[in-house]
């Protein structure tokens, strides 16, 4: 069977416009002589609309589209994902429809990034197709069954953590698209694919709009990998044109640390230099070293970088903090300077941000984000934050393909760490807010134990299999002699510090900007709760653990 495989750009809450493409593909599909065209879940709509699906004319909207797909197929079979709705209840489905007569499946409602069950009802509606001689399975994700074709429709985001497949035959259509849910900007990648026995066979490139032909008789056995980096773009370019009309300057505090060397790096990609204005606003702190960083990577980018410092804006709130409101700054904790300074760079950002019409992209990084390490109303600010859910070490492997891609030096090669037996830094990662400042984290092993507390491990079982030495024959093991965590004591300190920091921060957590998400737990989609939580058996293993 010929089947035309549909990777159109899904508009999120443009059904007319969604249908236009799809009308277009449908016509281009009968000219490939294809026998059987499919588009993707809620090709019409798109899935993550929240309140949009409680508003009953919308559903009405978005339901009437089907009719039109049902008359237009008289040529060839069509395959697509949208909305029934009957009498105030809305089902998710998949349809098939052939010369005006049609078969449907109805959606189980999951409970992943969004509650379907809010807005969807269940129903055990899933007919039986026969085309072509063939035994046609409609399906949702990567459900498949053995002894029929599967057709299975995604609406799957990108997620390094996992790649959908198929164990059984078949062919899988996921959409393409960029929506905006909450705190959470997801990307979704299309690519289909064709699976024979479970195995792939051929996919279409991602990130496409377009249309693929497949000859389930005489495949072409043509394969695409996925990579993250382009992933990222193709969400900021997405996301910049649906939300921000696709003209404003992107504002960017660049420091010369590795954080705001990779976001500027990304932004200009996405954007082009002429729309990216860079800033350093240096303190009294900052060294040498990271303004030439700067320097070097707006040069090489070719962005404009605009220098100057905040000494004078600092010492004038210290001194209204003093001579207005009579504080003795000499009792102050250094926190509360370096807060200042933080705060006095959102502001001058925002208001560079005003002056060209323009936004500020966040800079912070994902364990910066969990363990608070940023300043509310600070650099806490930002219309998106494309690293907030990468790691440092994600950033690692970021700016040395960023650097390949450009074929020299652009994220200057001194921030990324020599590791051998030992981890050693030209410049270590800091703030820059006090002298001789450096991160409190310690890189690499709090990445890893960050990713692994939010994906659900058990803080108990981690602490048994450290008492157990079972932890060091891991991940683990290289990072804990590193650090010097192989000593009791010390990793007691340094678990209750993390955790107790991770806790303590939820507050922060929910006040940062919109992420661009690229895992399976990003900062929005993890429930948030505020407080302290007594777990006596973990008290009992750290005291054990200690007293060994």
């Amino acid at each position: 069977m010929k089947i035309a495989l549909s990777s159109m750009q899904i508009n999120p809450g443009d059904c007319q416009a969604n249908y236009l493409k799809m009308q277009a593909q449908i016509k281009e599909a009968i000219a490939m002589q294809a026998e059987l065209i499919v588009f993707p879940q809620n090709a019409l709509s798109g899935t993550y609309l929240g309140e949009l699906w409680q508003n009953d004319d919308f559903c009405q909207f978005a339901d009437s589209f089907n009719e039109l797909l049902i008359e237009a197929s008289d040529q060839i079979a069509i395959v697509w994902g949208n909305v029934k709705y009957r009498h105030g209840h809305l089902f998710n489905c998949a349809f098939f429809a052939w010369q005006k007569e049609t078969r449907m499946k109805v959606k189980h409602p999951e409970h992943h990034f969004m509650d379907e069950a809010l807005y969807f009802e269940d129903s055990a509606i899933d007919s039986e197709i026969e085309y072509k001689g063939e035994l046609l399975k409609l399906n949702f994700g990567t459900d498949t069954e053995a002894d029929v074709f599967n057709i299975n429709l995604d609406h799957h985001p990108y997620c390094r953590d996992l790649m959908c497949c198929l164990h059984h035959s078949g062919v899988y259509v996921n959409a393409l698209c960029v929506e905006s849910y909450g705190k959470n900007v997801f990307i979704c990648p299309g690519g289909p694919a064709y699976y024979e026995d479970g195995e792939l066979i051929s996919s279409a490139p991602f990130l496409h709009d377009g249309l693929t032909l497949i000859d389930t008789q005489q495949p072409n056995h043509q394969k695409h990998e996925l990579c993250e980096l382009d992933v990222m773009l193709y969400g900021l370019k997405t996301f910049d044109a649906q939300v921000l009309g696709g003209k404003m300057p992107w504002i960017i505090g660049l420091s010369g640390g590795l954080d705001s060397s990779v976001n500027a790096a990304l932004i200009t990609m996405a954007f082009g230099p002429d729309r990216v204005y860079a800033y350093n606003l240096a303190t009294a702190h900052n060294s040498s070293a990271t303004k030439q960083n700067a320097q070097q990577l707006a040069d090489a980018l070719g962005i404009r970088l605009n220098n100057g410092a905040i000494t004078q804006l600092v010492e004038a709130s210290r001194d209204v903090l003093c001579n207005e409101y009579g504080y003795d700054d000499s009792k102050w904790p250094s926190l509360v300077m370096e807060n200042i300074q933080a705060r006095i760079r959102g502001h001058l950002l925002s208001s560079f941000a005003a002056i060209h019409g323009g936004v500020v992209v966040n800079n912070g990084n994902k364990v910066e984000v969990a363990l608070g390490y940023c300043t509310l109303y600070g650099d806490a600010i930002g219309v998106l934050s494309p690293i907030g859910d990468c790691t440092k070490c994600d950033l690692f492997a970021l700016s040395k393909q960023i650097n390949e891609l450009y074929e020299k030096e652009v994220i200057p090669w001194n921030l990324l760490p020599e590791v051998s037996d030992k981890i050693e830094w030209e410049t270590p990662p800091s703030a820059e807010l006090k002298n001789d400042q450096l991160d409190p984290m310690k890189w690499f092993y709090h990445d890893q134990l960050l990713d692994d507390l939010l994906s659900g491990m058990d803080p108990c079982e981690y602490l048994r299999a450290y008492q157990s030495k079972e932890l060091f024959a891991g991940k683990y093991g290289f990072w804990l002699k590193l650090y010097g965590l192989d000593d009791p004591q010390e990793f007691v300190k340094d678990f209750c510090w993390f955790t107790s920091t991770l806790r303590r921060n939820a507050f922060k957590q929910l006040q940062t900007p919109p992420i661009l998400s690229l895992s399976s737990k990003p900062f929005g989609t993890i429930p948030v709760i505020q407080g302290h939580a007594v777990y006596p058996q973990c008290e009992k293993l750290l005291k054990e653990i200690t007293e060994a």
